[in-house]
């Protein structure tokens, strides 16, 4: 098992966490979205990215490798949620 890495997500982690939310929706039982009903493209992504660093808020990505397995994201004045997977399987989500 590699070590896990969390650092703040970028513009280069577009299609990385893409990939990742595509498998998020298709793997988890209990999400907002059902497999195939979130519309992500990568760049869509980056837009959300740019924003969330021109509004200085925060996204940091957890990565096992090259592999994204958890984010959290905080914005100014909410608090959205914290999804979290690791390699042996879901453990948990919640959201506020």
């Amino acid at each position: 098992m590699n070590k896990i890495e969390i650092r703040e997500r970028t513009a280069d982690d577009a299609e990385n966490f893409c990939k990742f939310l595509v498998k998020l929706d298709n793997e988890a039982q209990y999400m907002l979205y059902e497999k195939g009903e979130r519309n992500v493209n990568p760049e869509i992504i980056k837009r959300n990215i740019e924003s969330i660093i021109a509004n200085e808020d925060a996204c940091y990505i957890a990565l096992d490798g090259n592999h994204i397995i958890g984010f959290i994201i905080a914005v100014r004045g909410k608090f959205i949620g914290i999804i979290t997977l690791f390699k042996r399987g879901w453990t948990w989500k919640k959201s506020f």
